[in-house]
């Protein structure tokens, strides 16, 4: 996924002197970065004082997972009970209990959530002095294709966390734009949750339809019937007609389902592709469907029910659970699933182990797997990345291993895949033990595992690189072209660093194609800015979004500020967003104590402007 280039947020980035001028958000913030460092091999958290801001959790695995309801709080005492003197307080003699009533507050169901802070989500207090029509319009414009782990996270643990609805006159559900937002990020597992505490869950018509749409992308037939039932009578909708009539012909009620087809379009209803889906599904027909560009999630539904063949343009689509829906069909072809499968995982609604599973399950023939390096070079599609995976699987020997890993992540840097393969081949990069005779793939390897971290491992390839450049320039060039980005990680402690070794880095990456500018957060020479100043640009960042976002930070709004962050940002990857509003953000998650997600940005940056 690209960003537009007529999205303001972003700017076009050609040429190595623009990308080094770049160089302000990878230098200008590390002094305060560096507080957080790895500690035995992870990221440790270092924490601001507790009245300055709430404290950040570590980011919670993006992949689905069971949500459980904060846990019940222990009752009080009976209003009946009668109080007594605290232990070693005289007799121990019952006092009279002045006894009073009142109704409970009802619950407002637009504050509920099923996480907590202990449970990896925020306070209470979260949207404390926002105001509702900010959050009533920036949150259906938080990006839901992010290909950010980090702010997929941020977004999600915002969306499903147990907080008071922020003051104002409601113009808006906030419950179904929570619930909408985490059914356009393809969160099946989130929304559930949301959903089961949810009291109006069972007669929202919003909400209704959100949850129906999201279990027709996720194939649960059996659960969206019982839904489309409960709605049998209630409703005219055509919409609930047609799930109606979807869920006949799945129990063999075809003489009904037809007849339900047929009043349909009586009534003016013209969706050809509806017909026709129902034709496959209940004659076995093949119709030809060019385009599902615009298709519903019934549709798709339909489709995958009749194991009918889908149109090549589903793998570009731009909805997580589409392509995962696409990813996860075994009867579709090979290339077309990998496609879906690959930008799925970079939009965290498939595990990479469920990839690596795709990939493994390829069947190639010898003499394709022993042309694996040479087709990956020629080719770079989805099918030669999965050949080129299944030929280092079962790789034995570590230096033809070695070979493999390094040829794929050089490719994937070049297709702008990299986070992707770097996840894919982080479990064979950990099994190859680093070693002076695996020199050559340190600088890969070291950069692989500090890119998804946590970094286990990084620092023993890193440790062998250093010590090969005191005696070998080749080393020393390979070390100082990865030193800033060991920086961000916390790898680098502040005696092993000063300002000059960005001098070093541009130095050494002058040389290297497509090398971008670096983010440690010290101070820069102004000699190396010098080299960099013609390049520089006149776009800038919206500054209604910039300067809410400072004022939020400021003042401690930690909801407020993830989601203006996240706007800010956008989906396209974070190396390409604006060097001036990355920063930005980085420094407003650090000024509400999100120090661990402000690295993991700076680190995600990083990686994707290519160091």
């Amino acid at each position: 996924m690209t960003a537009s280039r007529n999205n303001p947020r972003y700017r076009p980035i050609s040429g190595f002197r623009a990308r080094f001028a770049a160089a302000r958000l990878f230098v200008s913030l590390g002094v305060g970065l560096s507080a957080v460092v790895l500690a035995d091999g992870a990221l440790a958290q270092q924490r601001g004082p507790q009245s300055q801001a709430p404290q950040s959790q570590a980011p919670q695995s993006l992949t689905p997972r069971t949500l459980e309801a904060p846990p019940a709080q222990t009752p009080p005492p009976s209003v009946n009970e009668p109080a007594r003197t605290p232990s070693g307080g005289g007799t121990g003699s019952v006092l009279p209990l002045d006894v009073q009533s009142a109704p409970l507050a009802a619950i407002d169901p637009e504050s509920i959530g099923p996480l907590n802070r202990e449970q990896g989500g925020f306070d209470f207090d979260m949207w404390s002095g926002t105001r509702r029509g900010l959050v009533e319009t920036m949150l259906p414009q938080m990006p839901a294709q992010t290909v950010s782990p980090t702010l997929r996270d941020l977004m999600r643990r915002l969306l499903l966390t147990n907080a008071q609805a922020p003051a104002g006159e409601a113009k808006k559900n906030l419950l179904a734009s929570r619930a909408a937002q985490l059914a356009a990020m393809g969160d099946g597992t989130g929304l559930d949750a949301l959903l089961r505490m949810a009291p109006s869950r069972g007669t929202d018509p919003a909400l209704l339809r959100i949850e129906a749409d999201m279990l027709f992308l996720e194939s649960d037939n059996a659960r969206v019937c019982a839904l489309v039932a409960s709605q049998s009578g209630t409703t005219s909708d055509n919409y609930w007609r047609k799930a109606d009539i979807f869920c006949q012909a799945l129990a063999g009620e075809q003489a009904r389902a037809w007849l339900g087809a047929d009043l349909l379009r009586e009534h003016g209803d013209k969706d050809v592709l509806f017909v026709d889906l129902l034709d496959a599904l209940t004659n076995g027909a093949k119709p030809k469907v060019d385009s599902m560009a615009t298709a519903l999630p019934l549709h798709f539904a339909m489709a995958r029910a009749a194991k009918m063949a889908l149109p090549a343009d589903v793998a570009k689509s731009e909805h997580p659970a589409i392509l995962r829906l696409v990813a996860t069909t075994p009867t579709l072809p090979a290339e077309q699933r990998l496609e879906a499968a690959e930008r799925a995982e970079a939009m965290g609604v498939l595990e990479t182990k469920v990839l690596r599973d795709i990939y493994a399950g390829m069947a190639f023939p010898k003499e394709q797997l022993d042309k694996a390096l040479s087709t990956a070079q020629s080719e770079k599609t989805a099918i030669s990345r999965a050949l080129l995976y299944v030929r280092a699987s079962r790789e034995t020997v570590p230096t033809a291993l070695a070979q493999i890993v390094q040829q794929a992540l050089l490719l994937a840097r070049d297709s702008g895949r990299y986070q992707t393969q770097a996840r894919v081949y982080r479990d064979l990069i950990v099994g190859l033990p680093p070693s002076r005779d695996l020199l050559w793939l340190a600088p890969e390897a070291a950069r692989a595992l500090l890119a998804t971290g946590p970094a286990n491992g990084a620092n023993a390839w890193f440790d062998i690189l250093r010590a090969s450049a005191v005696l070998d320039d080749q080393s020393a060039r390979m070390r100082d072209r990865l030193l800033p980005l060991a920086r961000i990680a916390g790898a680098v402690r502040d005696p092993d660093w000063s300002p000059d070794a960005v001098a070093n880095w541009y130095t050494a990456a002058s040389a290297v194609e497509g090398a971008k500018p670096p983010y440690t957060g010290d101070t820069v020479p102004d000699a190396q800015w010098e080299k960099t100043v013609s390049s520089g640009s006149t776009v800038v960042p919206n500054a209604a979004l910039w300067r809410q976002l400072q004022s939020a930070s400021l003042a401690g709004r930690i909801g407020e500020t993830i989601m203006l962050s996240t706007v800010a940002l956008g989906a396209g990857p974070t190396g390409q967003a604006d060097p001036t509003v990355l920063r930005f953000v980085v420094e407003s998650l650090r000024g509400v104590n999100l120090d661990y997600e402000a690295r993991a940005l700076a680190i995600e940056a990083a990686v994707s402007a290519g160091i």
